[in-house]
């Protein structure tokens, strides 16, 4: 496929999660570079893209160092955050944290596919506490905050629900002249077609519900491998180092 899927989220609300859940198909490349040419050879390994995945969480007690387990561009691209090679055929991924940087990133390649997360508050917080203890990096300063929306919102714009609802995306806004959606435009930039949401809070706590809305997203990529066992092995790891074992019930 050979596309750039761009994770469009704020920090510590799960991007990379969606991102290495999305790495369990054959058609995609993970964020690193460990197992490289054996993925772009032997893509549907499926046990050993699980294994590569399930390294990227730390042990519980290590939670506050998150960073030194996840995959990140930095290493990957080897050029940083200012441009992306492919090694191979496979989707690769691109995390972001602001439509500013996102429209960057569109300038720069065409076959691109944006995944924006919503509703992310409660796991974010939640994130935030445990894997920044000194809170070296707040959070809450993101232009996509319904704080910093409702500064900036005029008297005809849509309200924080259905604007979040959209992914910020002002071309999914059907009701609303086109003065209202040009003055949006300039704050929130997002307008490209090949564009997915992905509710958080609403999904993540929630065994069933969460592979449910990951099928959807496999399907509305084109990725016809989703595989529950895989997916729900990774997931069960991840969510029990935020919330321990409750059985997919919120915290």
């Amino acid at each position: 496929m050979n596309r750039l899927i761009i994770l469009h989220f704020p920090a510590y609300s799960g991007g990379k999660f969606i991102a290495n859940c999305l790495s369990l198909s054959k058609y995609t490349q993970p964020m690193t570079l460990q197992g490289l040419d054996h993925l772009s050879n032997v893509p549907d390994d499926y046990e050993y893209r699980l294994n590569l995945i399930l390294q990227t969480l730390p042990p519980s007690d290590k939670m506050d160092k998150w960073l030194h387990y996840e995959f990140g561009e930095g290493d990957f691209y080897r050029s940083g955050r200012t441009s992306v090679s492919f090694y191979n055929k496979l989707d690769h991924f691109l995390t972001v944290h602001s439509s500013s940087e996102l429209e960057k990133w569109l300038q720069l390649h065409t076959d691109v596919v944006i995944i924006t997360l919503t509703n992310v508050v409660k796991f974010q917080k939640l994130a935030h506490t445990l894997k920044d203890l000194n809170n070296q990096r707040p959070i809450g300063g993101d232009i996509e905050t319904q704080e910093h929306y409702e500064s900036l919102k005029g008297d005809m714009w849509p309200n924080w629900k259905q604007f979040e609802r959209v992914g910020y995306n002002t071309t999914k806004l059907k009701a609303f002249d086109s003065e209202i959606i040009e003055e949006i435009q300039t704050f929130y930039p997002i307008t490209h077609k090949n564009h997915y949401c992905f509710d958080i809070d609403d999904t993540i706590f929630y065994n069933s519900v969460f592979l449910d809305a990951m099928h959807e997203l496999y399907k509305n990529l084109g990725y016809d491998d989703f595989n529950e066992r895989l997916v729900d092995t990774y997931w069960a790891k991840y969510i029990s180092l935020h919330i321990g074992e409750t059985n997919g019930k919120t915290f």
